[in-house]
């Protein structure tokens, strides 16, 4: 990029389709830096694969909210209307309160009470598909978006009936971790985080009287057992999640399902042959992946990436949707191919900051594919979708389709 200006342009103007930006800058400027973000960029699959492994990478020291205008005048207007939250999640700390965090949820986010999920999931999907009772479908809206919605909120112990206010609260809460979001939708985001932690807080009460077998209970029983989290702290991992553990599994589905449609001879192949859906669905992940991008500084000193200094504590945005395209590791990189062997994509970070909803992701994945694949055939787009205004978490706005249904 000659200037930070046409860095900002084209990244702006790559919303639909990043991926041959990406390819210029894994080419020719392999880390940039933007003034405007005061932010490295990197793109290539080894470099980023490098810093999400090693440990003197991780997250800034420093609260940077508490340095933004925006922050202030959320405070200043709603700090006395939410509980009290921390401004950092779990996604966002570094050792040792990031191991203490991790570890409540792992207590009781097992596999086994992921695998109890297996007939709510398959009923949901059935009954999602067949609400409209039409040959015609928004997959987004109508599938993708309730499906997980409705699955996090049943592990977590959510009342179903609050899910639409969470769909509206967590699209805003997530445009706090786009980098190009506007001052507007920053604001707003504080303000839907706000908005979760004062429901959370109320349910916790709930939970505290009334423990049922669900995720919330379960944390909610370590911590009165004595386990070493603030309040603070427990409201501000419910909100991310319940965020996190949607949105991500939405995209997967929309994204991977308009990559089939992109290219008939894999879906095909894979109504054919089902035992591919696990496989098909890591390349998913790394052909179109739902989170584009993730944050690391330097915590120790200087570093140096790709030739260039990086001061210690500069943010450095980690290009995972650049790196799973990255020629140098992927053959042929821009094909879409559900047979592709030894996919090793960046799409759920790597290191400690893994994702811990990793597992839940890929099991609703199978699931809702089979469920869509038993359900319908001779699909057709009804119109051209697009992706929304959300440059970091990449998901389609709508996939409006049309099909033959089998018979019930």
């Amino acid at each position: 990029m000659s200037t930070d200006e046409d860095f900002m342009l084209k990244m702006n103007g790559s919303l639909q389709d990043p991926y041959p930006f990406y390819a210029e800058l894994r080419k020719h400027s392999p880390i940039v830096y933007s003034k405007t973000l005061e932010t490295f960029f990197v793109g290539r699959y080894e470099t980023c694969n490098m810093i999400l492994k090693e440990k003197k990478f991780g997250h800034t020291s420093y609260d940077s909210e508490a340095l933004t205008p925006i922050y202030d005048r959320y405070i200043k207007e709603y700090g006395d209307k939410h509980p009290k939250m921390k401004r950092k999640s779990l996604l966002f700390l570094n050792p040792p309160d990031h191991t203490r965090i991790r570890n409540l949820v792992s207590r009781s986010f097992t596999p086994r009470s992921i695998e109890q999920l297996r007939p709510f999931i398959e009923k949901l999907s059935e009954d999602l598909l067949r609400r409209n009772g039409g040959n015609e479908i928004d997959l987004i809206t109508d599938f993708a978006a309730p499906l997980p919605a409705y699955v996090i909120a049943k592990l977590m112990g959510v009342p179903e009936s609050d899910m639409p206010m969470f769909k509206i609260l967590s699209d805003k809460f997530a445009k706090l971790l786009d980098p190009i979001s506007s001052d507007d939708e920053v604001y707003h985001g504080y303000i839907a985080k706000g908005e979760l932690g004062k429901y959370f807080n109320e349910l916790i009460e709930k939970k505290k009287r009334d423990p049922m077998d669900d995720l919330l209970s379960g944390m909610v029983r370590d911590v009165e057992g004595g386990y070493n989290i603030t309040v603070e702290e427990l409201l501000t991992l419910c909100s991310l999640l319940l965020v996190a553990g949607h949105e991500t599994t939405t995209n997967l589905i929309g994204n991977g399902f308009y990559a089939l449609m992109k290219n008939r001879d894999q879906m095909e192949m894979l109504v054919e042959d089902r035992s591919l859906i696990k496989n098909a669905i890591e390349e998913m992940l790394r052909y179109d992946p739902p989170v584009q991008m993730v944050e690391r500084v330097p915590m120790m000193d200087d570093v140096s990436i790709e030739g260039q200094v990086v001061p210690k504590n500069k943010p450095v945005a980690v290009m995972v949707g650049s790196a799973n395209r990255d020629e140098a590791i992927f053959n042929e990189p821009d094909k879409f191919d559900i047979t592709r062997k030894d996919i090793k994509h960046l799409s759920f970070s790597e290191g400690i900051h893994y994702c811990l909803g990793a597992p839940l992701a890929r099991f609703e994945g199978a699931i809702a594919f089979n469920k869509i694949l038993d359900h319908m055939k001779g699909v057709k787009m009804i119109e051209e979708p697009k992706y929304r205004g959300n440059f970091n978490i990449r998901g389609l706005e709508h996939l409006k389709i049309s099909y033959d249904a089998f018979p019930a």
